[in-house]
């Protein structure tokens, strides 16, 4: 079992690439399916570290590479949903990443999820209701200035995880009456 993979891209297709791992003179590659946007980030020649999924059936052993443990383990997930395969699980994080998922699930959003290719609404519900209990659910905050702290810091570019994370070591111990103030916290803190 494979749990982590780190090498050189050889060759790269649409969610599918070849690492080269060095072995002293000798090397390996592993082909290993990807999420498109991997893909799209990576070219031939360029180093890359992946954690891997590593998944069995009777007639097939495959390898998928996350660049990041959490979207390995939502996989995991999205595949334990019966009827859901690797290929639609890959599908549908080469489209949304972690949070957007979470978001999904969290707002029973079968219309979005729906819109992947192979997924339809029926499937979508059925993702949606089998992950229900399996993803946290997203922080929610109290007050109206700190949801839009939370839309301030996504909209500067930060993942909506990290956002959560910074306003609430900001709002430890202390309770904001104004916007600013908060994000003056925030921005002492980043």
């Amino acid at each position: 079992m494979f749990f982590k993979i780190k090498g050189k891209i050889i060759y790269r297709e649409p969610l599918k690439i070849g690492v080269e791992v060095n072995l002293g003179e000798d090397s390996i590659t592993y082909e290993i399916f990807v999420p498109l946007k991997i893909y799209e980030k990576y070219k031939e020649g360029d180093k890359i570290e992946l954690f891997i999924f590593n998944y069995f059936k009777e007639d097939e052993f495959s390898l998928f590479g996350f660049e990041k443990k959490e979207e390995r383990d939502l996989f995991e997930k999205i595949i334990s949903v019966p009827g859901i395969g690797p290929k639609t699980g890959l599908q549908i994080l080469s489209n949304y990443d972690v949070d957007e998922i979470s978001e999904i699930v969290e707002n029973e959003d079968v219309k979005k999820l729906s819109k992947i290719k192979s997924v339809g609404k029926v499937r979508a519900s059925r993702i949606i209701f089998e992950l229900k209990e399996k993803i946290a659910p997203i922080k929610r905050f109290e007050s109206d200035i700190e949801r839009e702290a939370l839309k301030v810091l996504i909209n500067l570019g930060l993942k909506r995880t990290e956002a959560e994370k910074i306003i609430g070591e900001a709002l430890k111990n202390k309770k904001f009456e104004k916007l600013e103030d908060l994000l003056m916290e925030i921005f002492k803190r980043m």
